[in-house]
């Protein structure tokens, strides 16, 4: 049983003046949701909702759709993901 107590909800207005705060602190977004007990995805969440660029949920226009690939597939391929927070998924294949 998780013992953690949950996070206060907050409506748009209470996460634009956590954001509008964030910005005069000085500090990281990282730091400043730590120091305020702020869940850092949420925040990040709101701020690009509140700027109007809606990341929080991604939909199908999201994604483009790339042509079949034609030519012989490559023996050798390297693939890097960044997952933020310094943390990079890398997949390599080697001839």
């Amino acid at each position: 049983m998780d013992t953690k107590p949950r996070r206060a909800r907050r409506n748009a207005t209470e996460w634009q003046r956590l954001i509008e705060e964030q910005q005069r602190s000085g500090l990281s977004q990282e730091t400043f949701c730590r120091h305020n007990d702020i869940g850092y995805g949420s925040f990040q969440n709101w701020k690009a909702k509140l700027a109007g660029g809606d990341r929080a949920r991604s939909s199908i226009s999201d994604f483009t759709e790339l042509p079949p690939f034609a030519s012989a597939p490559a023996t050798h391929w390297d693939i890097e993901l960044d997952l933020g927070l310094g943390i990079v998924l890398r997949v390599r294949r080697a001839s």
